[in-house]
């Protein structure tokens, strides 16, 4: 009989040998599946506990003055644990910890084995956006009221290790003895689970339940049956009753928003005349039912739509909110496609040869097992469902789909050609800006038949555009790529190459061309970085500056020494991909399937930045502003070209409007002071050419929005950033107390963000506030908002993407602070460029492009505040421009009407503290 031990310590630090002590241990003995004991006790650290940690675990000193001390228990534990199977959630904290107490006292025991409830979840459940204990635990529906207590954690560990060895037995025996071999490299030692789950498979001749498929070694999900395309002579509704009737069956309290309905009946006309359309809608109208409903109803003539969004994270939201409500809906059956382009897809044939190769490191081993449980799950194969760990993205890299995979014996389970067959056979086709540019620019088909397009973020298109067609050189990734090509001819890399004589010359040339190249390039990065040392040294974080403007070839731009390493660098690029098309058609290699996808990667990435360097520094056919950068650490290492052209227009024009029969724009914020004629101006229209409509917001701003503009802080250019940042934190922290934090900061620089960080984190009075920073705090955007939401009081700090996208409904957010209106930096490469394009044409680049940029950018930081009609809360700008400027009255036209307060700290603090009363308890 297994025993197992569920263990929680709560401590007064992570380190055990410099003094930290347990105050609390908590444990649960789980016996055939059932809680047989438990055992729980405050523990006597016998010193003062952190008021940090107080805080955390709400153990003070006070409270464990008449606990045991961990003497009085080691006794118990040693009991309790000795031979049994240790389970904790992170036992890399938990066991390490009590086998240093229990050493310290002098108690000598073993423990069987160690599993860890993390690694277990991470493997199971491969597509959670967190593992943490809280969050499984509301994932799950598992009771967890006090986290950071120990015998609440234990109760809920044990409720996650159960589920997970449930979960382990249903899986499919080719699935459980792949995860056996894997055990030796993982952190856990579940494997005699595994064992006793594959012998009782073996003994019972279990067959595989149809919702999988076994096909050379893999099993994945059965695919659904694709159907064709279906149409219905249903009538679109004219009708507003119709529509509301519609949209009342999945909303009960739908409240009938008129100006939704006109956007639905424009969308719909303008689709079935084949005319283009503009229509910005403001936030509370309902946008993307607002356009997705009609689209659906257009489809059924036989014509699919093509919609597109800017993020890969608002394509996913549509996909699994958005659509599945369209369908409840709906009449008629519509089908829905997702696309995405093919690196995002698996390859069955990659993943078969790299799951047998050997794993270089623990975070490899982790993602092998996770990729084996999640095609169980996976409908798509995309594999940006995956959270893998960051050390697995090259076994990511190495599967990704590709044009070799066209063939291969895993064809007609191929996951990209599949996602084309689907696309082909869909009403409505959900993708993002980015492959669309790839579908209409590059020619490459993965759209399917098309010629109506929807375009939502719309004002994000013409970025989209300059991306696409954009190139980048990153020193980092070229030199990653570059050890990988170097480790095919070393000992410790390929050995069972070396034994392929009549591969040796070839793969020693391939190490001497390597190491040129990678010394050419570290040069060719150290001249640029020394003709701007004078300026670097004036900024010593993120530093960017141009070598081009756009109008002619950077290179020309250069001094001849540096143009004689590029030319040297480009000539041992074209070397070595010479040499790797060789090494590639070698027999030898085609006899050993994992060497031969490492040469093939080798090859596709020499020749795609070979091209990125080429297009930046000697390519005239689309002039592009060139930039060289460093990352915040200012290293050699970090740092890397960029570039953009500095006209889209001709190809929006070109790939889009004229090569489609309608094409609709949506976006909450596509105007500036009521005017589209920036938005056409981008896009290569004359000015009214391009039909538009403007839809106000439904929400009533006056009464559920205060706007704030103090008075008193200093202006940035008249003060150092050091004093600028103290007012700014001071004033942050006031700000904070009366609203209870829920307080999102928006900045336009980084530094800024970062300083103000580290003061509001060193604030005694925010003690009991969560300091949350976009790159300073861990985790994803996608986390630091759940978490955001979920602590009672936090204040998030973001910059660029934060401006934008997203959705903090209710309470969780009830003040926005704007720290200085959104311009780009004057100093900004491509904006330097474009102000130059504007004034050599005579017209006021200022006017006509910087102030239009930042007025849009400023809307979409303003409609952060406001998601739901019922929101109510305060926006603070700091920038005193706002007010003092005739530009700065742009700003505030462009919003709608609000209660607006302006003064000192000692007027401002009152009326917040008036708008946002806080709640008697707290």
């Amino acid at each position: 009989m297994t025993r197992y031990v569920v263990v929680d310590i709560e401590t007064t630090g992570h380190r055990p040998k410099e003094g930290d002590r347990i105050i609390e241990f908590s444990a649960i003995v789980i016996e055939h599946g059932e809680i047989v004991h438990e055992f729980s006790t405050l523990v006597n650290p016998d010193r003062t506990i952190p008021p940090f940690i107080a805080e955390l675990t709400k153990i003070t000193t006070k409270k464990v003055a008449g606990a045991p001390y961990i003497d009085d228990i080691m006794a118990i534990i040693a009991s309790l644990l000795s031979d049994t199977v240790f389970v904790a959630h992170n036992v890399q904290f938990d066991w390490p910890f009590i086998e240093a107490e229990a050493h310290r006292l002098g108690y000598d025991f073993t423990i069987a084995r160690k599993i860890d409830t993390v690694e277990l979840m991470r493997i199971l459940y491969p597509t959670l956006d967190s593992y943490r204990l809280s969050d499984l635990s509301e994932e799950f529906n598992i009771s967890h009221d006090q986290p950071h207590s120990a015998a609440s954690d234990t109760l809920a560990t044990a409720a996650l290790f159960l589920k997970a060895m449930t979960a382990i037995k249903q899986l499919p025996l080719p699935v459980l003895q792949k995860l056996y071999a894997l055990m030796p490299e993982l952190l856990s030692d579940f494997s005699n689970e595994l064992y006793e789950c594959i012998s009782y498979n073996e003994r019972h001749n279990q067959l595989l339940d149809p919702q999988w498929t076994a096909f050379e070694g893999l099993v994945f999900k059965t695919p659904e049956a694709i159907a064709n395309k279906a149409v219905s002579n249903s009538v679109y509704p004219h009708e507003e009753r119709a529509k509301q009737a519609l949209i009342s069956a999945v909303f009960p309290d739908f409240e009938p928003r008129p100006n939704q309905f006109v956007m639905m009946d424009t969308v719909y006309e303008q689709l079935r005349l084949n005319h283009h359309q503009a229509i910005e809608a403001g936030t509370g109208i309902g946008k993307t039912l607002g356009y997705l409903l009609p689209a659906a109803y257009f489809s059924q003539t036989g014509q699919p739509v093509v919609i597109a969004t800017y993020s890969l994270l608002l394509q996913n939201q549509m996909m699994s909110q958005d659509v599945p409500r369209l369908q409840q809906m709906l009449p008629f059956d519509v089908t829905v496609a997702t696309v995405k382009g093919r690196l995002h897809y698996i390859s069955l044939s990659k993943f078969a040869t790299v799951l047998h190769g050997p794993s270089t490191n623990y975070d490899e081993a982790l993602t092998k097992a996770q990729l084996l449980i999640w095609l169980l799950q996976t409908n798509t194969g995309d594999l940006t469902e995956l959270n893998h760990p960051g050390g697995g993205k090259n076994i990511v890299y190495q599967i990704t789909s590709s044009a070799k995979d066209d063939g291969s014996i895993y064809e007609p389970y191929d996951f990209y050609q599949r996602m084309k067959r689907k696309a082909a056979a869909a009403h409505l086709i959900v993708t993002t800006h980015a492959t669309l540019w790839l579908d209409t620019v590059e020619q490459v088909d993965v759209l399917g038949d098309y010629d109506h397009v929807i375009i939502d973020e719309a004002h994000h298109i013409p970025d989209s555009a300059r991306q696409f067609l954009g190139a980048q050189f990153s020193l980092q990734q070229a030199r990653f790529m570059l050890n990988r090509i170097a480790a095919l001819h070393k000992e410790n890399g390929w050995s069972i190459m070396k034994k392929e004589t009549t591969l040796q010359p070839l793969l020693f040339d391939i190490g001497l061309t390597v190491t040129s190249l990678d010394l050419g390039l570290t040069q060719l990065f150290d001249d640029i970085n020394d003709l701007f040392l004078r300026e670097k040294e004036k900024r010593p974080s993120a530093f960017r500056v141009a070598l081009s403007d756009g109008q002619t070839e950077t290179l020309t731009q250069l001094r001849p020494q540096v143009q004689k390493i590029y030319r040297r660098c480009q000539h041992l690029y074209t070397t070595l991909v010479t040499q790797l098309t060789e090494l590639e058609q070698q027999q030898a290699v085609k006899g050993e399937p994992l060497f031969e996808i490492e040469v093939s990667r080798a090859l596709s990435f020499s020749i795609e930045m070979q091209q990125q360097l080429t297009r930046l520094m000697a390519d005239s056919t689309v002039p592009m502003v060139v930039w060289y950068e460093t990352d915040r650490k200012n290293s050699r290492n970090g740092s890397r070209l960029m570039g953009e052209p500095l006209e889209t227009a001709d190809l929006i024009q070109n790939s889009l409007f004229r090569s489609n029969a309608a094409v609709i724009l949506t976006s909450a914020t596509l105007a500036t002071n009521q005017s589209f004629a920036y938005f056409e101006q981008q896009l290569g229209f004359r000015k009214d050419e391009l039909p538009t409509m403007l839809l106000a917001a439904s929400f009533d701003y006056a009464t559920h929005v205060r706007l704030c503009l103090p008075n008193d802080m200093p202006s940035v250019k008249e003060v150092s950033l050091h004093t600028y940042v103290d007012h700014l934190a001071r004033y942050l922290s006031e700000l904070a107390q009366q609203t209870n934090g829920r307080m999102l900061v928006l900045f336009t620089a980084y530094d800024m963000l970062s300083a103000t960080y580290q003061k509001l984190n060193h604030n005694k009075q925010l003690a009991n506030y969560r300091i949350l920073a976009q790159n300073l705090t861990s985790g994803s955007t996608q986390r630091l908002i759940q978490q955001f939401k979920r602590t009672d009081k936090a204040i998030l700090l973001g910059t660029t993407s934060f401006w934008e996208g997203l959705d903090i409904p209710g309470e969780a957010l009830s003040c926005l602070a704007i720290v200085r209106l959104p311009f780009v930096s004057p100093e900004d490469p491509y904006m330097k460029a474009q102000m130059k394009r504007f004034k050599a044409q005579g017209e006021n680049a200022f006017r006509k492009y910087a102030l239009p940029q930042a007025i849009l950018r400023f809307r979409q930081g303003f409609g952060r505040l406001m998601r739901h009609e019922n929101d109510r809360g305060i926006i603070v700008v700091f920038d005193q421009r706002i007010d003092k400027t005739d530009f700065g009255q742009a700003f505030l036209q462009s919003i709608p009407f609000v209660d607006m307060v302006q003064g000192s700290r000692a007027e401002i603090l009152p009326a917040v503290a008036e708008w946002l009363p806080l709640n008697s308890e707290d």
